[in-house]
């Protein structure tokens, strides 16, 4: 449907992407995706929005993406992976692909300098499945997306059942400076399975006290009733209720999670690519949030749950 004058495309660069990992056994999903990523390209109300691959190859299975790749990601991903290896032995999300998810940091990087904002799935997300509701997603697109442009927010992502923050979905707004904190925390971090990275803390720990509990939850809440005012029905709920405050429901969402419920870091990839991002987006620098429950990042994935897995990380 063509955009009226005054809700015209806009003039941000999107990129739509994922990562793959340059092997033969990964490359027969690429199609479905880039169909679907292509799809959703010319449906959301963006005039530049582009398919972009995070690869060490390019290949004829997605035609018309752009394929980038970050070296100094790639080398900082392996040695963190070796390093850990050596000195701890044990990885929380056995998988053969530990490197491979650290690689979405480069979304971060000099390779995506030149887009304002990145939304990003693994491979096995449909980004566009097809109960998705047209209209309603260019209308929420429109609405969060500028939301969010307009934040000092530059990542979301929504909790899961074991995560606070699965970045199987989520969008971001590349800067240096986020990913040169992550090659930092690559290089140099440690990692505890029950204070986290750097022993930042646990769980309960880090939201035991009123001060940093208040702006966390805020943080988190922002991104989640960005729409609306705080207790407002529709608005104020990233999962079930009716009725809330900002403080009761996000807690709520906490307490579904693995990480919280058993106050420690041993939920799915914790010392991978979603513990990290938890720690360098949302506990360092309060850069991250989460998506509304009825927002974009949501209505095009999460509202299917068969989708909503992260499969091809190697985390489940």
């Amino acid at each position: 449907m063509p955009a009226t004058s005054h809700q015209a495309t806009s003039h941000r660069r999107v990129a739509i992407s994922t990562f793959w990992d340059g092997s033969e056994s990964y490359e027969c999903a690429l199609p479905l995706w880039c169909q679907s990523a292509r799809q959703l390209a010319v449906t959301i109300p963006e005039r530049d929005a582009q398919v972009v691959v995070v690869a060490p190859r390019a290949t004829e299975e997605c035609p018309g993406a752009r394929f980038v790749w970050d070296e100094e990601t790639k080398a900082a991903s392996l040695a963190y992976v070796k390093r850990f290896t050596q000195r701890n032995g044990r990885w929380i999300g056995e998988g053969h692909l530990k490197d491979a998810v650290l690689l979405k940091w480069t979304i971060f990087s000099e390779a995506f300098s030149a887009y304002d904002l990145v939304f990003f799935t693994d491979l096995d997300i449909d980004v566009l499945p097809q109960s998705t509701r047209r209209p309603a997603l260019v209308r929420d697109w429109r609405v969060s997306i500028d939301a969010f442009m307009a934040s000092a927010a530059l990542y979301v992502s929504s909790p899961d059942h074991a995560s606070p923050s699965n970045t199987g979905v989520i969008l971001a707004k590349p800067r240096a400076w986020v990913h040169r904190q992550a090659l930092n925390v690559l290089a140099n971090a440690s990692f505890n399975g029950r204070t986290g990275f750097d022993d930042v803390g646990a769980p309960l720990d880090l939201f035991g006290h009123e001060r940093s509990t208040t702006r966390l939850l805020h943080q988190l809440h922002a991104g989640a009733a960005a729409r609306r005012g705080v207790g407002d029905n529709e608005g104020c709920c990233v999962y079930f209720c009716k009725s809330c405050n900002f403080k009761s429901h996000t807690e709520s969402g906490l307490n579904m999670t693995a990480y919280h419920r058993g106050n420690h870091w041993q939920f799915v990839c914790a010392n991978l690519d979603q513990g990290m991002f938890w720690y360098v987006l949302h506990l360092l620098h309060g850069v991250g949030t989460w998506a509304q429950s009825r927002g974009v990042v949501k209505r095009t994935v999460f509202a299917a749950p068969q989708l909503a897995t992260t499969g091809s990380s190697g985390c489940i």
